[in-house]
């Protein structure tokens, strides 16, 4: 796998994670083995599935060797809550647990197990963009409920009215799990990314003429380096914000799945 070298951090901290939580070390095999380049979201996400599948192991068959693993894990990622905002371990809280909490919160033993692990350091940073974790409003930080409205980085952009019409279909091109989505609309492309520090929130734009002869020309390499330039500065892209509809994109992405 290429590690660009705006990654060191993040490979420094894959290392290092792996060094303490071995475990791990199957599923980073497997992403690598399927990427060409690291995409620090991604990477991020498929460690925190990693975690996720260990949880469920211990709640499964309960062993102290599993427990010890999970209090391992997130011992390191409660040490490195030092960090800064934007560096690995708040990113992977951030970008992953949380969507992980989110997404396994109507399985109320596996969600209470994840919260069982995690420390208070970490418990500070948890924030879903979709507002969709239940039991909210019975978590405390400090003496204050954290009430939904409340919630610190919770990124809802504006987004400006795009011509959908009821007779197109919206198609998947490609897309990398956790970094963007390429669409076909018609005549028109379109380009999601997945953005955000603090909370996940997504960049949707349909691309321009130059963008579009890129593509045409260099392929998916050009799609792959415009997602990323999204990434690093998803300000550019503020005045070229559409709205995707939500059912459009799931029925899109339905539809791309092998039979």
């Amino acid at each position: 796998m290429n590690i660009p070298p705006e990654y060191a951090e993040h490979q420094r901290f894959i290392l290092a994670f792996l060094d303490k939580a071995p475990e791990l070390r199957s599923v980073w095999d497997e992403y690598a083995a399927d990427e060409y380049e690291l995409v620090p979201t991604s990477a991020m996400y498929d460690l925190a599935r990693g975690i996720v599948q260990l949880l469920n192991v211990q709640l499964a068959s309960p062993n102290a060797s599993t427990d010890d693993a999970l209090k391992r894990i997130f011992a390191f990622l409660e040490m490195g809550m030092e960090y800064t905002e934007e560096s690995p371990i708040p990113n992977l809280i951030r970008l992953t647990m949380c969507d992980w909490l989110g997404r396994q919160s109507p399985t109320k033993p596996l969600y209470e197990a994840i919260l069982g692990y995690i420390g208070p350091q970490v418990q500070r940073f948890l924030v879903t963009a979709d507002g969709k974790m239940p039991f909210w409003n019975d978590r405390k930080i400090g003496n204050e409920v954290n009430a939904p409205e409340a919630r610190v980085g919770v990124v809802s952009p504006r987004s400006t009215p795009f011509p959908f019409e009821p007779d197109e279909v919206l198609e998947v091109v490609f897309g990398v799990s956790w970094h963007f989505t390429f669409f076909r609309y018609g005549s028109h492309y379109l380009l999601s990314v997945v953005c955000g520090s603090v909370a996940l929130y997504s960049v949707e734009f349909e691309l321009s003429p130059d963008e579009v002869d890129a593509f045409l020309k260099k392929g998916n390499e050009s799609i792959v380096e415009l997602a990323k330039k999204v990434t690093f500065q998803p300000s550019k892209y503020k005045d070229r914000k559409i709205k995707i509809p939500h059912d459009l994109k799931m029925q899109a992405m339905q539809n791309s799945r092998p039979a």
